[in-house]
Parts: C-alpha cells; structure tokens; sequence
C-alpha cells in the first residue's frame, strides 16, 4: 500500500498524486470515509487500475 502526505494549502489540506495514477487537471475524485479510513475512488480509471 502506498502513502499519500496531505499538506497545507493555504486555509485548507490537500494532497499531492504522483502522475502514474493517470489523472489529469479537472479529473473528478469521489471519496468516501469508513472510519479510520477515506477512501478515494477513481471513476475512469477503476477498471483498469491493479494493485501494485
């Protein structure tokens, strides 16, 4: 599993995805959080990401 830092973007956080991800400017993002964990679901790329 790979980790994600969240830093401060002025007033608020944000996070930084390496490019490999295959996003884009503008791509949407859905997330999800199941406690203790936020879930980031990639709608265009979910069928053909693998688990690295």
């Amino acid at each position: 599993m790979k980790q994600i830092k969240v830093r401060n973007i002025s007033n608020s956080v944000g996070i930084i995805l390496t490019k490999e991800l295959g996003l884009v400017n503008g791509d949407i993002i859905q997330a999800e959080k199941k406690a203790p964990y936020l879930f980031l679901i990639f709608p265009k790329l979910s069928e053909n990401m693998t688990e690295n």
